[in-house]
């Protein structure tokens, strides 16, 4: 049974915070802390957290931790105690954290692939996304590659960021598994371009974008991910893995209904501004000033340790509770 978990979001602004102080600090402070050796027990904790967080926005603010606390000469090292797989070692250490981002998302990627039907997101790459009539476009970035839509278990919603000309964030959609009155995953051919996968979600309320106004968002996939789209779609918005289908003129359509409507949530990520930098969203934050390098690294620790042991344990209770 997949649910949203209330422990994300909180966990997530934790992260966020966590990072946001460890960015205030000094070059000098920050190695204090990383020499620190009553890290090494935390770093060990937020690895694992990494591979069975369910949130790819987690995901994200917990491998910018594990960058921010490991020295690049030490990262190798560290990361073979930390993942039992070469490959996933070797990911890790492949971001660049002048191109974190980018970087990161190919990690994410790889480590949420690697766990196959287990796996706790799941990201494809999406040709076109509306709001109604309204097209949604990437975030403009040189080094976006391509236009990731992520399907998050633990959290319960299918995410993606989106650009926002005017603004300096880029803009964010999250559709809510508490928020989808339906939902249908439909094979549509197109005689210019071929088959296509499109994930349509009518939600219970409007949602704005600009000066648009829609209720329902329509995402086109490449129809080789019908498949995993298909079984993605199903465990975030579903009580069960999978639901009988109703034939459509324009193919196989599955429609589902959504659970008990409660509120949902949204952040924003900022926009890089020459290259994707490796950074924390600081919106709405007020720094955190310590004299004494021992106290803050107390208090990091103690406050990162709680963070993830809650991030663990409701892991391991939503994979038990799917069994």
């Amino acid at each position: 049974m997949t649910t949203s978990c209330c422990w994300v979001k909180p966990l997530f602004q934790a992260i966020r915070t966590f990072n946001s102080i460890l960015e205030s600090l000094s070059r000098e402070q920050r190695r204090l802390i990383q020499n620190d050796q009553n890290q090494i027990q935390i770093l060990s904790q937020m690895s694992a957290a990494v591979l069975t967080a369910g949130d790819y926005e987690l995901q994200v603010s917990l491998s910018e931790a594990l960058c921010r606390l490991t020295p690049r000469k030490d990262r190798e090292q560290r990361a073979n105690q930390w993942f039992s797989s070469c490959d996933i070692s070797t990911a890790f250490c492949d971001i660049r954290d002048g191109d974190f981002e980018v970087d990161c998302r190919r990690f994410l990627n790889f480590i949420n692939g690697h766990h196959g039907d287990q796996r706790r997101v799941y990201s494809f790459p999406c040709l076109r996304a509306f709001l109604d009539s309204t097209e949604l476009f990437p975030p403009k970035d040189d080094k976006l590659d391509k236009f990731w839509i992520d399907f998050n278990l633990s959290s319960g919603c299918v995410s993606f960021f989106i650009d926002e000309p005017q603004g300096f964030l880029w803009g964010s959609v999250h559709l809510l598994k508490e928020e989808v009155d339906r939902y249908s995953v439909q094979l549509k051919r197109d005689g210019c371009s071929g088959a296509e996968t499109v994930l349509s979600v009518q939600l219970n309320n409007p949602i704005m974008h600009h000066n648009s106004r829609g209720q329902t968002v329509e995402l086109n996939f490449d129809c080789e991910h019908h498949r995993e789209l298909e079984e993605a779609a199903g465990r975030v918005f579903m009580k069960g893995r999978s639901s009988p289908c109703v034939e459509s003129t324009g193919g196989t359509v599955q429609v589902f209904p959504s659970a008990a409507k409660q509120s949902g949530r949204s952040y924003s990520r900022k926009k890089p501004q020459s290259k994707s930098q490796l950074k924390s969203e600081r919106t709405l934050l007020t720094a955190v000033a310590f004299t004494d390098i021992e106290a803050h690294s107390l208090f990091l620790s103690v406050c990162l340790s709680v963070c993830l042991s809650v991030c663990l344990w409701s892991s391991l209770a939503s994979v038990i509770s799917e069994q």
